[in-house]
């Protein structure tokens, strides 16, 4: 491959490095390629010769750089190999060249994919730890004993809502592991299931814990009986509690949140309708609610402990259960959330057995 010289940068080119370095000239030839950069495209295409940037090109399966754009960075994934990939545009004596730097991170995204699904095994255990306690107290709560006193009572109940937090926290946690592993997709247990139930999951938890919410809110469902989705139970329960659970946390006292339903098209979509009338999203912030870690600035205001993940977890396991999630809003009125899924067919036999 071409060792060219570059007037005035050849002399400090190094070929002993992590990185792969490729440089084309104005015509696109290939003037500079470094040692690491052949041994990376050998073990990419064989004996394939890079003597132009369009040789490059297709081997990353890439297409050029916008003549609007002076550099980019891009994570490829060729031939089983994860490729790093900068390149930048730059002039030498009024010369034009473009410069690729490539490394490749196979190694790195394999221990980090490991790191992560290590991590989300270990949240699993701890979960599977706290659903025992969970039930453990619930079923407290459910006795009511008369040797029980008002105080014991109130610990116990305040007890199950922060381990019902901590089961989210973790949730949402080992499915970002997941996510980040990605290997998300093979752990979601998309089937068919009545939109109704799930709904009655979500806000009975909510209402459940009313006394610790603290605060006056109406849950009002709409939906009517024997609509199915195709969608993870669990996941989806969580994401519908996300959902109930912003609306009354961040608005004022006597929330009222209004879920409908409505078939569109030719009725092979369900979307599932949030509304309520809470203090809604600051118009700056709406394109970045779904980002990891964001959060509104109006949201801030009020609670400070929030992790910003609820919302982005949202979008991304929607996504990869061929659903979707929206939203429309308007500061100090309120907000509707959109979820929109693929109908479900289950027959009578099924609902009736809650399957």
């Amino acid at each position: 491959m071409p060792k060219g010289t570059i007037p005035g940068i050849d002399s400090f080119l190094v070929d002993i490095s992590v990185r792969g370095m490729l440089v084309f000239d104005s015509e696109g030839t290939a003037v500079r390629i470094n040692a690491k950069a052949n041994q990376i495209i050998s073990s990419l295409a064989g004996n394939a010769l890079v003597l132009s940037e369009t040789d490059l090109l297709e081997i990353f399966r890439l297409d050029i750089l916008p003549s609007d754009q002076t550099q980019d960075s891009r994570e490829l994934t060729v031939n089983d190999k994860i490729l790093l990939v900068n390149r930048q545009r730059f002039e030498i004596r009024s010369n034009p060249y473009m410069s690729y730097f490539i490394q490749d991170i196979s190694g790195e995204k394999t221990l980090v994919g490991t790191i992560h699904r290590q991590t989300s095994e270990s949240l699993w255990k701890i979960r599977s730890c706290i659903t025992s306690v969970q039930s453990a107290l619930a079923i407290l709560v459910d006795y009511q004993s008369e040797e029980l006193s008002e105080q014991t009572f109130d610990l116990l109940v305040d007890s199950r809502f922060e381990i019902w937090k901590l089961s989210r926290y973790i949730d949402n946690l080992r499915d970002l592991s997941l996510l980040n592993a990605n290997i998300i997709e093979k752990q979601l247990d998309v089937e068919t299931v009545e939109i109704k139930q799930l709904i009655s999951i979500a806000i009975n938890n909510i209402n459940s814990f009313k006394s610790n919410i603290g605060k006056r809110f109406v849950l009002t469902d709409s939906t009517p009986e024997n609509i199915a989705i195709q969608c993870d139970r669990n996941r989806c329960v969580r994401i519908m509690e996300a959902i109930l659970i912003n609306s009354i946390f961040y608005s004022k006292n006597d929330t009222q949140v209004t879920i409908s339903v409505q078939e569109l098209g030719s009725g092979d979509e369900i979307t599932l309708y949030f509304k309520d009338n809470g203090i809604g999203i600051p118009q700056e912030d709406q394109t970045h609610i779904f980002e990891y870690g964001f959060r509104a600035g109006n949201v801030k205001e009020q609670d400070s402990s929030g992790m910003g993940l609820e919302l982005h977890l949202s979008r991304q396991i929607m996504n990869r259960m061929n659903a979707s999630i929206a939203f429309v809003s308007k500061e100090n009125e309120g907000s509707v959330f959109a979820l929109s899924f693929r109908k479900g067919h289950i027959n009578k036999k099924q609902i009736s057995l809650g399957q």
